[in-house]
């Protein structure tokens, strides 16, 4: 999803860097308000790529087929 909105800035290979983003957001209002700028002005292209949906359709049903497992 950050892929198709254009937001390197946000992608996250290793737990490491997710945690260095999160705190950059937390720490930087500027910073913060810009991607949330970017996220919204962007948000209307995962809608228009047919690879974002699916990808969203087979990670809603994995956490179902997770919660499934759980519950079986």
């Amino acid at each position: 999803m950050l892929e198709v909105r254009e937001l390197p800035e946000l992608i996250a290979s290793l737990r490491a860097d997710h945690v260095e983003k999160s705190v950059h957001l937390l720490a930087d209002d500027d910073f913060d308000n810009q991607m949330r700028s970017l996220i919204n002005e962007r948000s209307q292209r995962l809608f228009a790529d047919q690879d974002a949906s699916d990808c969203c359709v087979e990670f809603l049903a994995s956490l179902r087929d997770e919660q499934l497992k759980a519950h079986a």
